[in-house]
């Protein structure tokens, strides 16, 4: 039979014989799925823009090699009759092209032409340093942009950094290994620099590229199409746009309708090994052992680790596995700069360097070892020269940003004891006090927000302050539980509440100036439309049209409240943290300035979108956003950390130790930790001045 079952399996191997990369990322996701077992969660940890980003990206280019638009830059070369010359328009042509094309893409456009024409001009003994050469400045040239390279597009993404500022951070190598080229060219050639360089036109008669230099014109349809769509995907990149899935089905839509030959022709085993490597990272990152390890050992040596871990997986799948484990002071600029350079020091260091190595070994069958014993000793010099200003640059710019915190550094050591974040509730604050704060019981009027949107009448309880008079105006704490409790799982039931012995025992002490506690039902109704088969949790998430509507509505017009959003607070227990980070920051940005998150759920965003909404309402000030969680904390931890912990490195708005905490202590996924990060938040929120 044609399409027999062996003979199927026999491609299958055939594949994955012939991608190595393919079949380690594989081989790693599947190990890495029995060290941590596949939850939900893993869904949510694939980062799909950057998948589809590298797709429309690898789909594009495609394009622009099908439809010829380099052969006017490739026309060029007849122009050009010394071999010095020739030597600079190839390097150079790959080092400024790459930083648009992507570095691999810029090898495939220049590698097959350079092979033809050493060869046609009997120059071969130059075609590997040469090639070497071409293959360093597609690694060097494409650090410049966020896009040149899949590591930096996967690490732009993550991070949040701006376009100018990667710029700004990555022009120092670019320009230093521009010169640097230059200088290894005319050492090449030093002997004669005017040697001349002429054709045999019939030695390539053999040759298995092909390369042309006229083809034949395709339509200018298609290569104002391709250009358009180029020009699109770059803008999609840059801007972020919360959009991207609409961009990507756009894409493919207009190529299914003008040129759908051309999606056979994308590099899907590039995108496979991503999503490889992205299960890989995220298992890997879910257990606690590794994850610990990682997190000991990574941060503050990401230097060493990107150009180590990349001599092993490559650097592309080494950004993956180091970039949650980064530290946030300066780690993202040697992640880069390690990245970046890795595949200086092995063909395995850089998958540019794997693809050069396939082109050159289609043309030479057999000879891949010269190619290699070549590269390795080429880049190796060059690696030795670059290395270590690298690492001046590095530990340049970490004492800059050592020293421009100085003063934050010095305020927060200043701080009193009340400022403090402690890592257990002293005794004394858990004792019930005489004619301590009061609790009441409110029912209010809402809207079954879950549901048909029908009147309904919603519980909640309500602690006043010690000494709370109409007269004097409060700050307000809505403070949310879990999915399993309500209104009372907080205990504001009865004198014996943690809470309010905790906000007594506080404002006794003079450490907090006394504020209003709210603990609603989180559900934003309870039953969903009929004939629905949403499942009851999903009330959860609609919350915040109750609350913007209905619930701060009340408490301002029953309770003397400043009625400010940096008055109020929002904080919450597992689903109640993941209320405070989807519903407080995400939506209420404008009604709410204070947050605090305690083992927030696994459906809490992750930290890049959770940044694009603070981004986009800059002005909106984050006044103090607390987060504390188990360390053995099994359902929430890796949620809770890829929602919060990040979070600085995403958002300039967001500054580790001014307006931001991150606590984790033994513990799970209990009160033992949300009492805790209670007490902890009710210092920080009573203390800010109003």
């Amino acid at each position: 039979m044609k399409n027999s079952p062996s003979k199927i399996i026999s491609k299958i191997a055939l594949i994955f014989k012939k991608e190595i990369m393919l079949s380690v990322s594989l081989l790693a996701a599947v190990i890495s799925l029995f060290i941590t077992p596949p939850q939900l969660k893993l869904l949510y940890d694939i980062d799909w823009r950057t998948l589809a980003t590298l797709f429309m990206l690898l789909t594009v280019l495609e394009g622009f090699k099908k439809e010829q638009i380099f052969n006017p830059l490739l026309k060029m070369t007849e122009k050009i009759g010394g071999i010095t010359s020739l030597s600079f328009f190839f390097v150079f042509c790959v080092f400024f092209s790459s930083m648009f094309v992507t570095n691999d893409v810029s090898l495939i456009i220049f590698v097959p032409l350079t092979i033809i024409l050493f060869r046609l001009g009997n120059k071969e003994k130059y075609l590997l340093p040469v090639l070497t050469f071409e293959n360093i400045a597609a690694i060097r040239g494409s650090l410049l942009m966020p896009f040149g390279s899949p590591q930096n597009l996967f690490l732009y993404s993550q991070s949040g950094i701006s376009t100018s500022d990667f710029i700004k951070m990555m022009f120092p190598l670019w320009i230093f290994s521009a010169f640097l080229l230059a200088a290894f060219i005319l050492f090449l050639y030093r002997k004669d620099l005017s040697e001349k360089i002429t054709y045999n036109q019939t030695k390539n008669s053999n040759s298995s590229s092909t390369v042309s230099f006229s083809g034949n014109e395709s339509s200018k349809k298609k290569k104002i199409l391709y250009i358009s769509l180029f020009v699109v995907v770059i803008a999609s990149i840059v801007s972020r746009t919360e959009f991207w899935p609409f961009v990507t089905i756009g894409v493919a839509f207009l190529l299914i309708i003008f040129d759908r030959k051309i999606l056979l022709q994308t590099d899907y085993v590039l995108l496979l090994t991503f999503l490889c490597f992205f299960i890989f990272s995220s298992s890997i990152c879910s257990n606690p052992v590794i994850s610990e390890f990682l997190k000991k050992n990574v941060s503050g040596h990401e230097y060493l680790w990107s150009i180590l871990l990349s001599q092993m997986i490559s650097n592309v799948p080494a950004s993956i596995v180091l970039w949650p484990f980064t530290s946030m002071q300066n780690g993202l600029r040697a992640l880069l700069y390690g990245l970046d350079s890795a595949g200086l020091c092995s063909i395995i260091g850089s998958l540019a360097s794997v693809i050069n190595l396939r082109l050159y070994t289609r043309e030479y069958p057999g000879q891949g070892k010269k190619f290699i014993f070549t590269f390795t000793w080429i880049s190796l010099v060059f690696f030795a020269i670059v290395v270590l200003p690298q690492l001046w640059l590095i530990n340049f710019s970490s004492s800059k940003k050592q020293s421009s915190q100085q003063e934050i550094q010095k305020a927060i050591e200043m701080e009193t004891k009340t400022n403090q974040i402690f890592d257990a509730i002293p005794v004394e604050y858990r004792k019930k006090c005489e004619n301590g704060g009061k609790i009441e019981h409110i029912t209010y009027i809402s809207k079954n927000y879950f549901g048909d949107e029908s009147e309904i009448e919603k519980k909640a309880n309500v602690y006043l302050p010690i000494g709370y008079t109409p007269s004097k105006k409060y700050k307000v704490l809505y403070l949310m539980h879990g999915i399993g409790g309500n209104e009372n799982e907080w205990g504001m039931t009865s004198d014996e509440s943690v809470v309010k012995k905790i906000m007594d025992n506080l404002t006794i002490k003079g450490e907090i100036e006394p504020f209003i506690i709210v603990t609603p039902n989180g559900r934003a109704g309870f039953t969903a439309k009929q004939g629905s088969s949403e499942p009851a949790h999903n009330s959860f998430y609609k919350f915040g049209l109750e609350l913007r509507n209905h619930l701060i509505p009340y408490i301002d017009s029953h309770y003397s409240t400043y009625g400010d959003r940096d008055s109020r607070a929002m904080a919450g227990l597992s689903m109640g943290g993941m209320q405070t980070i989807n519903i407080g920051i995400c939506e209420c940005l404008d009604l709410i300035s204070y947050f605090g998150a305690f083992s927030a759920a696994p459906t809490s965003y992750n930290a890049s979108k959770v940044a694009s909404h603070i981004n986009a309402n800059s002005q909106l000030k984050v006044n103090y956003f607390y987060n504390i969680c188990g360390k053995e904390d099994s359902v929430a931890y890796a949620a809770h950390f890829d929602a919060a912990r990040l979070l600085p490195r995403f958002s300039e708005n967001i500054v580790d130790g001014e307006n931001f905490c991150w606590q984790e202590k033994s513990g799970g996924h209990d009160f033992g930790i949300w009492n805790l990060g209670f007490f902890n938040f009710a210092k920080i929120f009573g203390n800010q001045e109003k």
